[in-house]
């Protein structure tokens, strides 16, 4: 073998080699995307059957509050469309699917909630920080949130209803939305200052206190809307406004 050869052979070692690192490095980068991306995969199942829950406890048509929607959008945000969407979507469907038994209705839950969230995610990254440094950019999240994923989730669902036993009245449209909007608000900030800080303590003993008492705070409102379903509409706006502000505090605070 010629001095030509050997030196053509161990180019092309090298650059096997350099290649061999670059696919390890992506893959060692990736792996923590994926295992969010799974993550995301339980979670929404696990957040659509909590709303299924709510409303059995509530013994109303649609559940007050739908958080698998918040987890979905903020999993877009901080993931990206590639790592979120399919999770949200397989996610939807499986629980959706164990919630009701319907394919159809759990395929149309599951487009409707990996779109909602992908829209979401689209309108607000140009013009909010994902950290939600300051009040500007919540109300960002928030906004997007509730018109874009919120929106889009019902009138997907709006309009496909048809295809399956009966079609989706304009009241319970309203309801879905509402429920969905309160999903993001309070589920969807959540979750993403757990993407953020992937950190739940706080950094002082102090933070540790203030963190049980939003906590507590919380479950109380929660508690209030679940047990009394028959609240007229100045008593459900109460309650709405109490998690949002508290949704907004927490985001302020440890976001």
């Amino acid at each position: 073998m010629s001095d030509a050869d050997i030196s053509i052979s161990n180019m092309a070692s090298i650059v096997a080699g350099k290649l061999g690192e670059r696919e390890s490095t992506r893959w060692v980068l990736a792996r923590p995307r994926l295992l969010q991306s799974s993550a995301v995969f339980w979670g929404m199942i696990l957040l659509i059957q909590l709303g299924g829950w709510f409303g059995r406890i509530c013994q109303t048509d649609v559940s007050p509050i739908i958080p698998s929607l918040g987890l979905g959008v903020a999993a877009v945000v901080i993931l990206g469309v590639g790592y979120a969407f399919p999770a949200i979507v397989l996610g939807a469907f499986i629980g959706t699917l164990l919630l009701t038994g319907s394919v159809l209705g759990a395929a149309v839950d599951g487009l409707a909630q990996g779109g909602g969230a992908v829209l979401a995610a689209w309108l607000f990254l140009p013009i909010g920080d994902p950290g939600l440094p300051r009040l500007r950019d919540f109300f960002h999240f928030a906004l997007t949130g509730v018109l874009g994923g919120a929106g889009f989730c019902t009138l997907l669902l709006f309009v496909a209803s048809p295809l399956e036993s009966e079609s989706l009245s304009m009241i319970h449209a309203v309801e879905t939305w509402l429920a969905l909007s309160l999903g993001v608000l309070i589920f969807g900030t959540f979750s993403l200052f757990v993407f953020r800080r992937q950190d739940l303590r706080p950094p002082k003993l102090r933070g540790a206190y203030e963190m049980l008492l939003y906590s507590t705070l919380l479950a109380w409102l929660v508690y209030l809307l679940l047990t009394n379903p028959s609240l007229d509409e100045h008593g459900l706006l109460f309650l709405l406004a109490g998690c949002f502000l508290l949704a907004l505090l927490v985001a302020i605070r440890f976001g």
